[in-house]
């Protein structure tokens, strides 16, 4: 159950950094928030914006991460999770399908995380 709690404040605190970045790059939302960008013109303003709010709860939701579970299986939930939200990321801005080889990349990344996480509760 500790398990599942982790990947979700991972998956929380991924997509609450990757929030940040795409709302400093301006591309967040960019009808429904375009007032925000007017009156934010700026990036270095949009990223201080962003650094102190969205993205200081995100790593927030990686320290928690970190103290829920030991060192190297927070960070192969991490990396497993951050690399997921990426690729969707991606396809959803691209509005692709996944393709099979992504399919066959994603069934070794997981099958990668799961023996590491196994092999670790065996040591």
């Amino acid at each position: 159950m500790i398990l599942l709690h982790s990947i979700a404040v991972s998956i929380l605190a991924q997509l609450l950094i990757y929030v940040g970045l795409t709302f400093m790059a301006g591309k967040l939302f960019p009808g429904l928030l375009m007032p925000i960008y007017h009156l934010v013109p700026s990036s270095n303003y949009r990223v201080l914006c962003a650094t102190l709010t969205v993205m200081m709860v995100g790593n927030y939701f990686f320290q928690r991460l970190y103290s829920l579970q030991p060192v190297l299986t927070a960070g192969i939930i991490s990396t497993v999770t951050g690399v997921l939200i990426v690729n969707t990321g991606g396809l959803i801005i691209e509005q692709k399908l996944p393709s099979l080889l992504m399919g066959i990349g994603v069934i070794v990344l997981l099958t990668g995380a799961v023996v590491c996480v196994y092999a670790r509760g065996r040591l």
